[in-house]
């Protein structure tokens, strides 16, 4: 089974490969040499698998994690290194706090397209920390598609004016959604409406939405786009 992979790693005209397992990251597997690879899409993945695999694969530009665990035990041992040549991060199925993700994503300063999907701290709805992230250590950053769901609406209405600075609305045109589940009692903050139909997510009875640029507000009984 290695050396199937290693082989197929290897092609000269392989460019996208998905993969299923975590043999990747054992010890026995030997990279090769030389791979042209550029895109990947791999089920589970954690920080310090990560960084080997962008160690080994110079070309690869876009990386789908479908599972992802930030690790952040043994975050030290790869703060120091930069891996230029990614441009496209997806990271799925996330629990994070503000701290780990600043953390991760200086790993990876020329990304133009990033997109992060999961459950968050209460510190990932400051828009203001997320501006001053992008403009220090994503400066070729023009797409950001994210979702984050947290269970503390005050945090959310708190912060709300910081996703609507000219940052946001006029120089990078993300406007930011906050969509409250009563039921579930669950907020949904995401930049995109569009973000709503491919998470596929189910809302369970009455929802609000509210854009950055309107006043956020929550009603029970009524479904309404403010």
């Amino acid at each position: 089974m290695l050396n199937l992979l290693l082989s197929t790693i290897s092609r000269s005209t392989l460019r996208k490969f998905a993969c299923t397992n975590n043999l990747l990251y054992i010890d026995s597997f030997q990279w090769p040499k030389e791979s042209n690879l550029k895109y990947l899409t791999i089920d589970h993945c954690t920080r310090k698998d990560f960084c080997t695999i962008l160690r080994h694969l110079l070309h690869l530009q876009t990386i789908v994690l479908r599972h992802f665990n930030l690790d952040i035990h043994t975050e030290y041992e790869y703060l120091s290194t930069t891996y230029p040549q990614l441009t496209s991060l997806t990271m799925q199925q996330l629990f994070f706090s503000m701290d780990k993700i600043e953390s991760f994503l200086y790993l990876t300063p020329s990304l133009v397209h990033l997109r992060l999907e999961g459950c968050a701290d209460d510190a990932t709805f400051n828009g203001s920390r997320w501006e001053t992230l992008i403009r220090t250590k994503l400066l070729s950053l023009n797409q950001f598609e994210f979702s984050f769901r947290l269970q503390n609406y005050r945090v959310v209405k708190m912060n709300a004016t910081q996703f609507r600075t000219p940052f946001w609305l006029n120089e990078k045109h993300w406007p930011i959604y906050c969509i409250y589940d009563c039921p579930k009692e669950e907020i949904l903050l995401c930049s995109t409406p569009d973000i709503l139909t491919e998470l596929e997510y189910n809302f369970v009875g009455p929802v609000v939405i509210s854009k950055t640029i309107q006043n956020v507000s929550v009603s029970t009984n009524v479904v309404r786009k403010l």
